[in-house]
């Protein structure tokens, strides 16, 4: 609004005063009557709402003095990348970025103070519309759940943690498990000489159980033949705790049929690896060769909490996805799969 002098804009001011303050009418006592009527039934007077009007004003203004979630998403995630007291895998801090941006981009308006437990649940919700398996949800569930209780210890921006008491249950899938003559044929597919530079890594993998990250990292140092064990030590162990894998007598066998000279775990396993999947598909079908292990251990040794300290696992766990049973004759000769059977 322009004014051409001074006169009209004093004008102009004495009407919006007199428009929007008007105290005489606020002191009226009908007034006052009419909002003590229409208070009445929240057992509120006007003196209790006023006041309850300050507290939430004063609420809402420190709601807005804390940073927007993709603020601290970002920190959190560099956070994660150079935290000096807790050194994660690749693949742990790759996820950590990717829910991280998701979580930002899922919620790009809200303060920290502002995100609620039905927040969450509407975030939720959506993904599963888009399609979103169970177990894809349960694990942005808990990347969320590690970054509100970093804002809530960490940075103390809030109070409470509001995926409190949120679960996601996926179905539970029967594991993929080698049969006996999958196995047969993956020992043989070992045997051919084109394949002795990745026969530690699959012998180790079917008949110890150790996890194929962990693998990639050993080296002869870790073989122990005279006390017949495997070091994974804390710095290879997936749960960062170290363990003895116990070498039986089967993988002794295929351990000896390898070269000491050479790299127990070759650099170019990716490569190897391809090349076996086109003799071996099945061999290298996700988590088979520990699946198939721990499956044809407790069937043949019917040993829960043994098993579950070789796989670094809890017993719960094992009980869990271990179940299925194979035969007493199949199990029995998974164990006795050595090189010169598979050549005999």
């Amino acid at each position: 609004m322009e004014f051409n002098t001074k006169e009209e804009s004093l004008i102009c001011a004495k009407e919006v005063k007199e428009l929007y303050y008007q105290p005489q009418k606020i002191r009226k006592l009908s007034q006052l009557e009419e909002w003590t009527q229409l208070l009445d039934p929240y057992g509120m007077s006007v003196e209790e709402c006023i006041q309850w009007c300050l507290n939430h004003l004063k609420a809402r203004k420190e709601v807005e003095k804390t940073p927007f979630i993709p603020e601290l998403t970002k920190e959190w995630i560099d956070y994660k990348f150079n935290d000096p007291n807790k050194t994660l895998r690749p693949d742990t801090l790759r996820q950590i970025r990717s829910f991280g941006n998701m979580i930002s981009g899922d919620l790009p308006d809200l303060h920290i103070k502002d995100l609620t437990r039905s927040n969450v649940e509407q975030v939720l919700e959506t993904k599963q519309k888009g399609g979103w398996s169970k177990v894809y949800r349960k694990n942005y569930l808990r990347y969320l759940r590690g970054f509100t209780r970093w804002c809530m210890n960490h940075k103390q921006v809030i109070d409470k943690d509001p995926t409190q008491g949120l679960q996601i249950t996926p179905e539970l899938k029967e594991v993929d498990v080698l049969s006996i003559d999958e196995v047969q044929n993956v020992c043989k597919t070992m045997m051919n000489p084109k394949h002795e530079n990745i026969r530690a890594y699959m012998a180790i993998g079917l008949f110890a159980g150790i996890r194929s990250n962990e693998i990639s990292q050993l080296n002869w140092d870790d073989i122990d033949l005279d006390h017949q064990h495997i070091v994974v030590s804390s710095k290879v162990s997936k749960t960062k705790k170290g363990r003895l894998v116990p070498i039986l007598p089967v993988l002794k066998k295929w351990i000896e049929t390898l070269d000491r000279s050479k790299p127990l775990i070759p650099r170019t396993t990716k490569t190897l690896l391809k090349h076996f999947k086109k003799d071996c598909p099945e061999a290298l079908r996700q988590n088979v060769r520990r699946h198939s292990f721990a499956t044809y251990h407790l069937s043949h040794f019917k040993n829960c909490s043994e098993l579950a300290e070789i796989l670094g696992n809890s017993e719960p766990i094992i009980r869990q996805h271990y179940v299925r049973m194979m035969n007493k004759r199949d199990a029995q000769t998974f164990w006795k799969m050595t090189p010169d059977k598979v050549q005999s």
